[in-house]
């Protein structure tokens, strides 16, 4: 009975050292499960920053090639800014499909429709740069090529009439003409709304001249004037809606779509500073 009660007792602890590492054993698979399901969350976290990262990063760089296509007009940065606007419209929809956090869900949702209204603006920026291009080519240009082979034109004959009152102040006219034409081109690199003032005040002078010599000269020579001081003033009329579009630009670049580029990179931001926590 002895041996029973010894054999029993034995038996007894074995079964209890078993229950023992089988308890133990289900808590350190059970950890190893929990670790793991930590550090994959862990590893998607990080995943997810990065990519938030990356799409504050090219909107960045959407932003420069926005402003390098209207100021100087190339077609690759065109480009690029369509290929940078494709990605990103993957990348955000990606991030929001994947995000779990409410709050972190809500800023990815904002940055969308921060977004899209960025890219909407962006087309109009293009209409307007467009809308530039062709005032400038086929208006200040074209007239500005005009009314100074007209002014040539206008003193030789002057020249010819030996009329030194008119031929003065012709010449006075030429020199406000060709002044504005180089305000044109400074405007048209600066895009400052300063030359476009200088612009105007010598077409002024210029078409003010104008008007005074067509009293002065002789009647056969009249016509002419009158026809080089409409192409002066078409002349002005093409830069004045140059200025108009330019500016318009301008204000969409540097006003609502830099202002929408802040807001996005700040959502940004916060995004990531709440999945890091």
């Amino acid at each position: 009975m002895k041996n029973i009660k010894v054999s029993m007792r034995i038996y007894a602890g074995f079964a209890l050292v078993l229950l023992l590492l089988a308890a133990v054993g289900g808590f350190s698979i059970q950890g190893a499960i929990t670790a793991e399901r930590g550090f994959g969350e862990f590893a998607e976290d990080v995943e997810l920053v990065g990519q938030i990262e990356r799409v504050e990063r090219n909107v960045v760089d959407m932003r420069r090639n926005v402003y390098l296509y209207y100021t100087e007009g190339q077609d690759q940065y065109l480009r690029a800014v369509e290929d940078i606007k494709a990605t990103l419209e993957q990348d955000i929809n990606a991030l929001i499909s994947r995000a779990t956090l409410p709050a972190v869900r809500s800023r990815l949702a904002d940055m969308n429709t921060l977004f899209e209204a960025y890219s909407a603006e962006f087309v109009q920026v293009v209409d307007l740069r467009q809308q530039r291009q062709a005032l400038t080519r086929e208006g200040t240009d074209v007239l500005g090529r005009q009314g100074s082979d007209a002014l040539d034109s206008v003193l030789d004959e002057i020249v010819r009439q030996q009329d030194v009152a008119a031929l003065q102040v012709i010449g006075e006219a030429q020199t406000a003409f060709y002044r504005a034409r180089l305000a044109v081109l400074r405007f048209q690199g600066r895009m400052e709304e300063d030359e476009a003032a200088e612009v105007r005040e010598n077409l002024q002078e210029a078409l003010g001249l104008l008007d005074r010599s067509i009293m002065q000269v002789e009647r056969a020579l009249q016509p002419a004037l009158r026809d080089l001081r409409e192409l002066i003033q078409a002349y002005g009329e093409s830069f004045d809606r140059q200025v108009e579009v330019t500016l318009e630009a301008n204000r969409l670049i540097t006003g609502s779509m830099a202002a929408r580029a802040s807001d996005f990179a700040r959502l940004a931001g916060e995004s990531a500073d709440l999945m890091r926590e």
